[in-house]
């Protein structure tokens, strides 16, 4: 089965999860997310406002997960297991 290949959909739960290659990236490897600089805007509210750039970040995340991996990440799908109890 070419795993690149399986939409997202009912096969994908047919998919036994042991038979694939999960590559594993730590916490330390992650960047931090950062604070979008409102400093130039003319509100003074707008200047105090705290908000994470959100996109800058998965920018970085995705820039340094293709620097990890060797290849080029376009997109993540994070796949978690549903909660027990």
């Amino acid at each position: 089965m070419n795993i690149k290949s399986i939409p997202y959909n009912h096969q994908l739960k047919k998919v036994d999860f042991q038979d694939i290659e999960f590559n594993i990236v730590s916490f330390e490897e992650i960047p931090e997310p950062y604070f979008k600089d409102y400093s130039h805007h003319k509100s003074a509210t707008a200047r105090n406002h705290k908000s994470y750039d959100t996109m800058g970040f998965r920018d970085i995340l995705l820039e340094q997960l293709s620097s990890n991996l060797k290849t080029n990440v376009l997109k993540l799908l994070i796949i978690t297991p549903k909660s027990e109890g």
